[in-house]
């Protein structure tokens, strides 16, 4: 039995077209106008680590990328 735990990634690939991928390295789904995706499910691989920090950081840069639309 495994203690490390499990973080499920993947399903929402990040790709550079729709024939490898769901969303763009923007986190935007392709195809769709104004919908993104920001967590583990966009990753292409998955390793050992504890994905939050990649999170945090594909979410930080999302909202940059969104609010850079916007005259806030």
């Amino acid at each position: 039995i495994s203690e490390a735990g499990y973080h499920h990634m993947g399903g929402t690939k990040m790709g550079t077209n729709n024939r490898n991928g769901v969303v763009d390295k923007n986190l935007k789904i392709f195809g769709i106008k104004n919908m993104y995706v920001a967590g583990s499910s966009v990753f292409p691989t998955g390793g050992h680590a504890n994905p939050t920090l990649t999170i945090v950081q594909l979410s930080k840069r999302l909202a940059k990328n969104i609010s850079s639309f916007y005259k806030i």
